[in-house]
């Protein structure tokens, strides 16, 4: 999405009424909690977002914005599959840092990304790969395993928002960046399936 300057200036208005909860969980018991990272690009930026995701013994699940990063496509001409690589990397630095600040471990971190290209280097072997590809592989494969990896459709990865931008009057908490996907506030079984 493309903002022109006067529609930035008419949004920076709504900036004030933007509010971020910082409490990840309710005051329950937590039977599980888990790390999930959200990746994706396009021809302006990358991005990662994380979240927490507690489950009750109740059987409630909670789910709650835990950090995220973008950064802007470089300059010099990248394509997307390279640009949703460089993503996956940003997110899997990105798991590290929570996973450290959070005192969870990195291998408990599932990561998701759109691109299947992404997920089909991350199974491969960085070997075969061209320099470009195979050092961010490498990286990728050091610090997590493939099974960590799973696709998400594109119309349910929350870093989509960060990537294509997201207008100030739909950042509720109640929206999908501050919540997380729906999926995750659901049991496992209702998740996308393993590619």
């Amino acid at each position: 999405m493309k903002v022109t300057t006067q529609q930035w200036a008419e949004q920076l208005a709504e900036a004030s009424n933007v509010k971020v909860q910082r409490c990840f969980r309710f005051d329950e018991k937590v039977e599980q909690v888990s790390l999930h990272t959200f990746t994706d690009a396009s021809k302006l930026a990358y991005a990662a977002v994380s979240y927490a995701r507690y489950k009750y013994l109740s059987g409630k699940i909670s789910v709650a914005l835990v950090t995220a990063k973008a950064r802007v496509a470089p300059i010099k001409s990248v394509s997307i599959p390279r640009l949703e690589l460089m993503a996956a990397v940003l997110g899997v630095r990105l798991a590290e840092t929570v996973s450290q600040k959070l005192e969870i471990p990195l291998s408990e971190h599932t990561l998701w990304t759109d691109s299947m290209d992404v997920i089909y280097w991350v199974q491969g072997h960085s070997r075969r790969l061209k320099s470009f590809v195979a050092n961010r592989v490498e990286e990728i494969q050091r610090k997590t395993s493939p099974a960590q990896w799973r696709h998400v459709p594109g119309e349910k990865n929350p870093a989509d928002d960060a990537t294509r931008g997201l207008d100030l009057r739909d950042m509720s908490t109640a929206s999908r960046w501050f919540q997380g996907p729906s999926f995750l506030h659901e049991v496992e079984e209702s998740w996308p399936l393993r590619d």
